[in-house]
């Protein structure tokens, strides 16, 4: 072994060590968050599902998505999570008379009209290859959410009673993930 070697190998191992000492204490700290949530064990998109149907806004906890990151929060705890490779959530609210602005949404305090309604929802990209064409059912907060590729153009649609609303829509770290201005008519 070269003696140069040296300092640069108990550099690593000290740094081994480090994050061996370090690591398991936010590991304790996150899985007890998740677990106190009811959280530990799901998915990412079952994480953001569970969260946009599930949490009362009474308890204080709080959870945001935009573009990029799940930012998930208590009064003791913080986290952060990136959204997975390639995908996009968009969470939606059509409304008939009564709608609220938002950009990034809000999953445990935004609040739509159409509660736990079916919704025909068609989406394309701006070549016109269908990406979404299904119903989903709005929750108890009156939105549904769906995943989306990342970096897309497209066109959202959505039908309700025989009423439709369209708009343009993009999937880029920096759009927005609450679209509350599809007004049906």
């Amino acid at each position: 072994m070269n003696k140069k070697n040296i300092p640069y190998i108990i550099g690593i191992i000290l740094l081994a060590v480090l994050i061996v000492i370090i690591w398991p204490k936010k590991s304790k700290a996150e899985k007890a968050f998740l677990e106190k949530h009811h959280l530990n064990g799901l998915s990412f998109e079952e994480m953001v599902e569970y969260l946009d149907n599930n949490i009362d806004e009474k308890t204080g906890f709080k959870a945001a998505i935009n573009g990029k990151t799940l930012m998930l929060s208590d009064s003791n705890n913080q986290f952060t999570y990136e959204l997975p490779k390639n995908k996009f959530y968009l969470s939606i609210a059509p409304y008939i008379n009564d709608t609220h602005p938002c950009s990034n949404h809000n999953l445990v305090t935004c609040r739509g009209e159409l509660v736990n309604k079916t919704i025909s929802v068609l989406v394309t990209d701006t070549s016109g290859k269908v990406i979404v064409d299904d119903e989903y059912t709005s929750g108890d907060n009156g939105f549904f959410g769906i995943w989306l590729p990342k970096n897309m153009k497209g066109n959202i649609s959505v039908t309700y009673q025989g009423k439709t609303a369209s708009a343009a829509i993009t999937t880029y770290a920096d759009s927005n993930t609450c679209l509350t201005t599809l007004e049906l008519k």
